[in-house]
Order: structure tokens, then C-alpha cells, then sequence
């Protein structure tokens, strides 16, 4: 009887391997939940380009957005780190620094402005968006001159809001 048993399990085993490996039979089991298994559209970053789905890495627009804005982050690091190295090391700018008439410019070396008065509470910087008064100890100094430890795009944004009307 036990050959019998062993014989009939050897055979089951023989039938069932034929079975699966016969054209047309039915595909393996899909892998268990949370992984991708290499199934295109499921965020599969292995997947051939013609593979690809909306949702895979590769083409969802925030992926896009954020290497946009890692390649635009870089690229002010190192424009920075350049008006940095031609311009000399920045420090702080003394009050017999601030003058009338004298120019301004940006982290980058960009001209902002010039000082219009100065007074022990501040300078007020002209630029073409506005007027705008800056503390003394905002302004800094290095070998070109004065400067204002930003971008000239982020000095004209504050400009601009100081200038405002108030709605009301």
C-alpha cells in the first residue's frame, strides 16, 4: 500500500508539472500585496519606457516638478557660490558704509538700488520697484560694494509688498 501512496503522488506531481508547463495555461499567481512584482503602471522604476503607466516615477509631473526645482536650486548655489568667489567674502557693512547715493546689490552681485537717506533707525533703498527702508544691519559689504544678503527677484517681491496699497 505504500507503494501504491508513492506511485500515485509521483504521478500527481508528473501531471501537475506537465500542466503548467503546457502553452496557454494559465499564467502564474500575481505576487502579494505592497510590492510591485515588475507590473507596468505600479510605480515600477525598472520598467521599459513603452512599459510605463501614468503613475510610474518616471512620468508623474510632481516627480518632474521636483527636478525642476532641484536643477533651479543648484543653479543659484552655484551662481551664489561664484559672485561669492569674484566678489569676496561679505561682512558686515559699518554705519559710516551707508552713505546717500551709494549702490546696492543683491547676493549675486545684480545692482538693486541705491541708498536714498540714512538714519539710526535705517537706509532707505531706492530701487525701481519702490522705496523701501532696510535696517543697518541688514546690509553687508565685500570688495564690490554694498549688497543685501538676497536675490535681487526676492528684494523687489518685499519692495513691491511695502509699497502696496491696503486693501480697505
Amino acid at each position: 500500500m505504500t507503494r501504491a501512496r508513492t506511485l500515485f503522488a509521483t504521478a500527481a506531481l508528473l501531471v501537475a508539472g506537465a500542466a503548467i508547463a503546457q502553452p496557454g495555461s494559465a499564467p502564474p499567481p500575481a505576487p502579494g500585496p505592497g510590492t510591485s512584482g515588475g507590473v507596468p503602471g505600479t510605480n515600477n522604476p525598472y520598467a521599459r519606457p513603452s512599459d510605463m503607466g501614468e503613475m510610474d516615477s518616471a512620468t508623474m509631473p510632481s516627480s518632474m516638478d521636483q527636478i525642476r526645482r532641484g536643477t533651479q536650486a543648484a543653479s543659484d548655489a552655484r551662481a551664489a557660490e561664484r559672485a561669492r568667489r569674484e566678489n569676496g567674502s561679505a561682512v558686515p557693512a559699518k554705519p559710516s558704509d551707508l552713505v546717500a547715493s551709494a549702490a546696492i546689490s543683491d547676493v549675486n552681485g545684480q545692482p538693486i538700488g541705491t541708498i536714498d537717506s540714512v538714519d539710526a533707525e535705517g537706509a532707505v533703498v531706492v530701487t525701481v520697484a519702490g522705496k523701501v527702508k532696510v535696517p543697518l544691519n541688514a546690509f553687508g559689504k565685500n570688495r564690490k560694494g554694498l549688497l543685501i544678503g538676497m536675490t535681487k527677484k526676492d528684494f523687489e517681491v518685499l519692495v513691491a509688498k511695502a509699497n502696496a496699497t491696503p486693501a480697505g
